[in-house]
């Protein structure tokens, strides 16, 4: 790649259905999930540098060292191939444009294009199973991030079982400003919360979520995006509306203005609503605007992949 320049695009996902199991022996909760990646998307800018090694730079105030996922997968590339990362000699700027800890993938959707283009320029020709083995190190939200459409996955959201190609939807995106920055580790937090909140309604509870898991897969084969809004689902809902009353609101708003559903993303704090078409994605959005405030949050306006 000589004095040439790189540009990848990494798309934000939304979880369409998200069901958090019971931890397992390694402390750990196991989730059944669907993705749903996104046309809305971070830039990753690839060129050559004079330096040794890769330096990282960002538009955005997010980590930029060994913290970064772009650079962990890196890493982990690296030691797979038995080279040193020292000689890679790459400035990688990340442009972000998908709102930070929002639950719409953050920095985990950024790493899977850079190893993709890696494997690529070094001729390795590692197999796509071996790339996603690497993911799976970096984060449980990296291996579906290199699937083009919606995915069906299991173990703590990182193995793919099936991928469903669906038509394009248009979707409006809330994100407040202020979702938990108090809270060091939210994601931590909110699965806490959780196993309190399910601890009251016992396995009754687990069978409802999972009867609806089986019917949301027999709508995705389908194709039908009324019925795949009308079962979407999210156990993060439980406790992030507690803590977040807006949250509900916003969704409540999406579902009155024409939305063919609406659902917390991953464990917050955007709320998407699912449209088909345009105007009244739009319309619903300037609902949500007038409700809650310009001040309060970001809308973005974006569409699903799919045909």
């Amino acid at each position: 790649m000589e004095n040439s320049v790189i540009k990848l695009n990494a798309r934000a996902k939304v979880n369409l259905f998200l069901h958090v199991e019971k931890k397992d022996e390694n402390g750990y909760h196991p989730l059944k999930t669907v993705f749903q990646p996104l046309i809305l998307a971070d830039e990753i800018i690839i060129s050559k540098s004079d330096e040794r090694g890769v330096k990282l730079t960002s538009n955005a105030n997010i980590p930029l060292d060994k913290k970064n996922n772009v650079y962990k997968a890196i890493s982990i590339f690296c030691k797979e191939i038995n080279k040193s990362i020292e000689e890679l000699k790459l400035h990688i700027h990340i442009q972000k444009n998908i709102p930070i800890s929002a639950g719409l993938g953050g920095s985990a959707v950024d790493s899977a294009p850079v190893l993709i283009k890696l494997n690529e320029l070094l001729n390795v020709n590692l197999s796509k199973e071996k790339l996603e083995e690497i993911a799976r190190k970096v984060g449980a939200d990296v291996p579906q991030a290199f699937y083009s459409h919606a995915t069906y996955a299991t173990g703590y959201g990182d193995v793919i079982e099936e991928e469903f190609v669906l038509p394009s939807m248009f979707v409006s995106i809330y994100t407040p400003y202020d979702y938990m920055k108090n809270i060091a580790n939210k994601t931590a937090y909110l699965y806490n919360l959780i196993d309190q909140e399910k601890e009251k309604y016992g396995e009754n509870l687990e069978k409802a979520v999972m009867a609806k898991m089986c019917l949301m897969k027999k709508a995705l084969k389908s194709k039908d995006w009324k019925k795949i809004g009308s079962l979407m689902h999210n156990d993060f809902e439980f406790v992030a509306f507690k803590e977040y009353p807006i949250l509900r609101k916003v969704k409540e708003i999406y579902l009155e203005n024409g939305a063919y559903g609406a659902l917390l993303a991953g464990s917050g704090g955007s709320i998407f609503g699912i449209f088909k078409n345009p105007s009244d994605s739009l319309a619903a959005s300037n609902k949500v605007e007038q409700a809650v405030g310009r001040e309060s949050g970001q809308i973005i306006l974006t569409e699903t992949t799919g045909f």
